[in-house]
């Protein structure tokens, strides 16, 4: 590990900080109050920022040179590929419960409905796993190191990894303080990232 690693660790933190920040209830209920008319707006923009910053840390990890911990090989580049797949078609199905409109804030509404949805969705692939854009997200990042299993990346994995470990808390005590015994029941029956096998 090198300096540029350590820019490169300190790069997602404040990126996820930030990211999570304007996430929550205290961002969103200053800007709600501060700018009234405006605030339909604030989805669109949380969004812009953090597609702008997630280029500019994948720009920085694609420039650091490290070298591969595997042996790169045809099985590998397959194998890194197919996950990657296999976690896009999942994050595909998953939105297919969202208004997507809403989701990346083209659909200006002053209501504060969480990614277009207002209830309780169990259905679907929500009816195997409770969190499926966290799973299809960590099946991405896993094939994208197998594919290129660079140190920079590992780096870049382990970030996001512990960052999505954070955010599925988080999300899970939204879910509970928003849909309440509800949540509680269906988090009993629903794995979180895995589904059982029957």
């Amino acid at each position: 590990m090198n300096k540029y690693h350590i820019i490169l660790i300190l790069a997602w933190a404040i990126y996820f900080f930030f990211h999570s920040y304007l996430a929550g209830e205290t961002a969103k209920n200053y800007f709600r109050q501060q700018f009234k008319s405006g605030y339909k707006y604030y989805r669109l923009l949380y969004n812009l920022l953090a597609s702008g910053g997630l280029f500019f840390i994948l720009v920085l990890n694609g420039a650091i040179s490290s070298p591969f911990l595997l042996k790169v090989n045809q099985f590998t580049s397959v194998t890194g590929l197919i996950l990657a797949t296999w976690g896009f078609l999942v994050i595909k199905v998953a939105f297919k419960t969202y208004d997507l409109k809403q989701f990346l804030g083209t659909k200006f509404t002053t209501e504060d409905q969480h990614a277009g949805i207002s209830k309780l969705i169990t259905s679907g692939i929500r009816a195997h796993i409770r969190h499926p854009i966290y799973a299809g997200t960590i099946l991405i990042v896993a094939g994208f190191w197998v594919f290129r299993p660079s140190l920079t990346h590992l780096i870049s994995v382990f970030c996001i990894f512990i960052y999505l470990y954070i955010g599925i808390m988080l999300e899970e005590k939204r879910l509970i303080r928003e849909f309440g015994d509800e949540y509680i029941e269906y988090r009993k029956n629903v794995p979180m990232l895995i589904p059982k096998i029957k």
